[in-house]
């Protein structure tokens, strides 16, 4: 084989490089080759001496000139013959160009080109689509600095927005798809980790004003490429790439598209170049997570809007990083609630009024409602977001939240699961599935989805503190001492500073009881309600319960709905912990559970 291949690849020149073969039997051997110039796919057939000896040339030649007359629909017509090195090549049209070494009778030619028409175009006899769901991995950077990372994310993100349109294919979110980044190497066992049927896949190279976007279709099932095509274009045509990338991945897949696709047309898109670069990258640093992520958000999110300001993504896009920037978030230096709150909304209105349509941008201001304890208004921002954009899995997350804060917890447990539904891999989401599940006393549910969530991002410290509260709930002291241990890397550690010095002391068997009364008496609220419920009794969890409205340390965003997650649905509706409830801005929950 290594002998064949290398002779092949030497016959065929520097203008393909062969990738892989895709099978053979005892008259021919195929395999499949990239045309470097055209940028597309070929496949080479190679006959087998013993048949090849058998043809002429001549009658070789002739068969050519036949069969480049032939236009069927299921025979791929010849586009260019040429001798070479004693071996005649044959070159067809689309949608697969088939090259083949050494001679072969008609017959072959037909049954090659119904077989790519079968494989490739809609137009087949009899063709059946295996391919109902996609995963669209992020573009890999090969800028010779690397510095373009975020504009292969922004463009494999405008993808999945733009196949999500259409009608039978259903699309991996984007969180789970990124989440495998480092894995492409691999795409078989990507697709059957996502659950879909085929994997997008690509790499984007930028060299001054320059572009060369590489995108690929891997159909699962056996490996093999459904389409893949190079574009080299001025880093302006940018919209027009991604769109044609659209139309020809639904062409391979044989769908139909319920419309063309224009990404400078998207729901509260943008046609300026500058702009859509700096909310890629604004985006980019968002997913990421963390403090300095936020930050970094922040500023591309405004430089995208000082581009376009017409541009409702990027207002949507800076709400979400002011939203996520306050104490008990991300906790940004500088930021309070009272202070960045009325920003965030600023910016979530604004981008509704430019894209009245946009269910992201009611998502980002139905966090900021709910952040601002007003909770009806939230809502109903929320039930209008997903009601636009219902595969939007952060929209389902966010709305959990709120349902659960008002004691709606069965509802909010469900949005959750369809918020994981449809971002599995979204470590945020896995982790506030698995606290919910605590919420409601279902330890059993929750225990793998921490397993999970802590196997997809082992660094998040507060992934830790939630888990410190589900092993004291199962009395697994040992891993909720190492789970305390990994929670002190929380950025805002000033106001946990009370966890750091106890924290050594209750991981010691023989001071733990010691520490646990220190940690109750002035710890932060959810590490006292921890303990208070697991370790001591429901007097006392009221009694801590009870101190969180005059506390300044609880004015943090969801520091509050900690505590009462943690407190099951048993102490949630307790009579006597209603008034707290009230007064942390919190419906009764007495006549729901």
């Amino acid at each position: 084989m290594t002998d064949l291949r290398a002779q092949l690849q030497a016959t065929l020149g520097d203008g393909y490089t062969l990738e892989r073969e895709l099978g053979g039997g005892g008259m021919s051997r195929v395999f499949v080759a990239h045309e470097h110039a055209l940028g597309r796919e070929v496949v080479v057939k190679v006959l087998s001496p013993e048949l090849a000896a058998g043809v002429s040339a001549d009658r070789f030649a002739r068969e050519i000139k036949l069969a480049a007359a032939l236009q069927e629909p299921h025979i791929v017509p010849v586009l260019v013959a040429t001798p070479h090195a004693g071996q005649t090549h044959r070159s067809l049209r689309r949608p697969l160009r088939l090259k083949f070494v050494a001679p072969v009778i008609v017959a072959l030619i037909v049954l090659i080109g119904w077989w790519a028409t079968r494989e490739r175009s809609p137009a087949s006899s009899g063709a059946t689509n295996s391919v109902s769901s996609i995963a669209v991995l992020p573009f890999a950077d090969l800028s010779a600095d690397r510095s373009s990372g975020y504009l292969g994310d922004g463009v494999a993100e405008t993808l999945i927005n733009a196949l999500s349109k259409v009608p039978g294919l259903t699309v991996s979110a984007r969180t789970s798809a990124f989440s495998l980044r480092d894995q492409q190497n691999d795409v078989r066992a990507i697709g059957k980790q996502l659950g879909v049927s085929a994997v997008l896949t690509g790499s984007i190279q930028r060299a001054g004003d320059q572009l060369r976007i590489t995108a690929r279709a891997v159909r699962i099932a056996n490996d093999s490429i459904l389409w893949s095509q190079n574009f080299d274009r001025p880093a302006s045509d940018i919209f027009a790439v991604q769109d044609e990338v659209a139309r020809a991945v639904v062409t391979a897949l044989r769908l139909t598209l319920a419309a063309v696709p224009d990404s400078t047309r998207n729901v509260g898109g943008t046609a300026n170049v500058a702009a859509y670069e700096a909310y890629a990258l604004g985006r980019y640093h968002w997913n990421l997570r963390t403090t300095a992520g936020m930050i970094q958000a922040t500023a591309a999110f405004k430089k995208s809007i000082a581009a376009d300001s017409n541009y409702a993504r990027a207002w949507s896009g800076l709400a979400d990083a002011y939203a996520l920037s306050v104490p008990g978030e991300y906790s940004v230096p500088g930021m309070t609630v009272d202070s960045i709150l009325p920003l965030a909304e600023a910016a979530a209105r604004r981008a509704i009024l430019l894209a009245p349509t946009l269910g992201e941008a009611y998502a980002s201001l139905g966090e900021v409602l709910d952040q601002s304890n007003r909770i009806h208004e939230s809502l109903s921002a929320f039930e209008r977001g997903i009601a636009l954009s219902p595969a939007y899995a952060t929209g389902h997350q966010w709305y959990s939240y709120v349902l659960m804060s008002t004691g709606r917890w069965d509802e909010g447990i469900r949005e959750m699961e369809a918020a994981h539904r449809l971002d599995p891999l979204a470590h945020v989401i896995t982790l506030s599935l698995a606290f919910a599940y605590d919420g409601a006393d279902r330890f059993a549910d929750a225990s793998p989805l921490y397993a999970q969530g802590l196997a997809q991002q082992p660094q998040a410290w507060y992934a830790w503190r939630l888990r410190f509260s589900h092993d004291l709930a199962l009395r697994r002291f040992d891993d909720a001492a190492e789970a305390l241990r990994m929670s002190l890397g929380d950025p805002a550690a000033d106001k946990h500073d009370v966890v750091a010095r106890f924290g050594p002391q209750w991981r010691d068997p023989a001071t733990r009881e010691a520490a646990t009364d220190s940690l109750i008496a002035s710890g932060p609220a959810f590490a006292s309600v921890t303990l208070a419920r697991w370790m001591r009794s429901d007097s006392v969890v009221l009694a801590v319960m009870r101190r969180i409205p005059g506390d300044p340390r609880e004015i943090e965003v969801r520091s509050a709905w900690g505590a009462m997650t943690v407190l099951g649905p048993r102490l949630r509706t307790d009579p006597r912990l209603q008034p707290t409830l009230r007064a942390l801005g919190y419906p009764s929950a007495a006549k729901s559970k």
